[in-house]
């Protein structure tokens, strides 16, 4: 394991009241519901079930706070993009997420998950849009990769690369299940965490 020391767990934080203002370097996993952050979150910390994982989309409604060894957080977003949540819901969500964005000054880094066999949504584009605002630094990360055979896994990446004006080898191809990008996410993000 990349990281250093033992992974906690710090909280899970509902309201912008309630968000801890914590000065160690952190970057944050952020996603369509149900693509998958807490099983990357969980193989790339070497824990089975430290960050909980559902199947069913829209569960995680908070801000979850993860520590590593005194040193860094990971910092888990709920999810985004789930049509049956209520508008009350959605824009709760959308007010915590932006004023973790705007007011964390040790955030590194975006982690932003992308189910590799549903491409770019509408929702991910818009969650670009706003980052690139921001000016925040983000690793895109092609989630659920087992799924798919390495020529379409390829195509794939190649098409969010051209619509995203990037190359392709800087998108991650990742599968908590068969260990595929781990390395070189964790790579990545260690480098995020440094910088």
């Amino acid at each position: 394991m990349i990281f250093p020391g033992q992974a906690s767990f710090r909280g899970s934080f509902y309201e912008i009241a309630q968000l801890p203002n914590i000065s160690l370097p952190q970057v944050a996993f952020v996603g369509r519901s149900n693509v998958g952050k807490s099983s990357m979150i969980n193989k790339l910390l070497n824990r089975r079930n430290l960050a909980k994982t559902s199947k069913a989309p829209g569960k995680t409604r908070s801000i979850n706070f993860y520590e590593i060894g005194g040193k860094y957080l990971f910092v888990d977003l709920p999810g985004y993009g789930y049509a049956r949540l209520a508008a009350s819901d959605r824009k709760a969500w959308k007010e915590l997420i932006e004023y973790y964005f705007r007011q964390t000054r040790s955030l590194k880094g975006i982690i932003h998950l992308i189910d590799i066999r549903h491409g770019l949504q509408d929702s991910d584009r818009e969650l670009i849009n706003y980052i690139d605002q921001l000016g925040i630094k983000m690793i895109r990360v092609l989630t659920k990769s087992d799924k798919l055979n390495r020529k379409q896994q390829a195509a794939v990446a190649e098409n969010i690369g051209r619509e995203l004006d990037i190359d392709s080898r800087n998108l991650v191809i990742f599968s908590a299940r068969d260990n595929t990008g781990v390395k070189e996410l964790s790579r990545k993000i260690m480098e995020l965490l440094e910088s």
